[in-house]
């Protein structure tokens, strides 16, 4: 992507390294370099600097002394970490939503299901995925648990990190998972709290799964 420096560099340096990360630009392990970065942005060392620390703190690198930053690797042990605190989240967050119902949010639900059902027939990956990203960001935004909205947003940059690379690899539980996602939007629909919770858990281990495949096929 073009990068065009802006008043609030570290900012807009996170959120440019953050997409390089997640698009798989920047792969696990590689080196970033605060001198030859800041001059390829025509940036201070600074700004970059604050970026990495905030990139950091979102699991996206690892400072290391004397050796500075790099991308963080991406684990099997790391994806079942992730995943294990994802299913107890979104099952609270699931939980809230269907016992506290929004016809306005249920409809947010049913239209980027259907943009999802429109990539998924045209073989659009990256409308696909930022369908999900949407609907993953419905749910989160109707949750009143302040906590919890805080720690989930904590989470999205490995998530998202995942998830991309999962899709890129896979292509093959699509059908599935717009299956689990029928399923919930019916729960919803219905007010069926168990059916809801059941449904976002087997998406989330399905999900688990690939991620696992896709690790396995990029250090392969």
């Amino acid at each position: 992507m073009d990068f065009n420096p802006s008043d609030n560099l570290s900012k807009q340096i996170t959120q440019h390294l953050t997409e390089r990360i997640i698009s798989g630009d920047l792969k696990p392990g590689e080196r970033i370099l605060e001198v030859p970065l800041a001059s390829q942005l025509g940036v201070s060392r600074a700004p970059v600097r604050e970026a990495l620390h905030i990139l950091q703190k979102n699991r996206l690198v690892e400072l290391i002394p004397r050796h500075g930053a790099r991308v963080s690797p991406l684990s099997r042990e790391y994806i079942e970490w992730l995943y294990e605190i994802l299913v107890e989240l979104y099952t609270i967050i699931v939980r809230q939503l269907i016992e506290r119902p929004d016809n306005e949010r249920f409809s947010r639900f049913e239209a980027a299901l259907h943009r999802m059902e429109t990539a998924a027939r045209q073989g659009d990956g990256l409308a696909y995925y930022n369908a999900r990203m949407d609907y993953a960001m419905i749910g989160l935004e109707g949750s009143d648990n302040m906590l919890l909205k805080e720690t989930m947003y904590d989470f999205i940059p490995s998530v998202m990190r995942v998830q991309h690379l999962a899709l890129t690899r896979r292509l093959g539980n699509i059908e599935q998972t717009l299956g689990y996602l029928k399923r919930f939007n019916g729960s919803m629909k219905n007010g069926d709290v168990d059916g809801g919770v059941s449904a976002i858990r087997a998406l989330l281990e399905c999900d688990k799964v690939f991620a696992i495949r896709a690790i396995g096929e990029e250090a392969g």
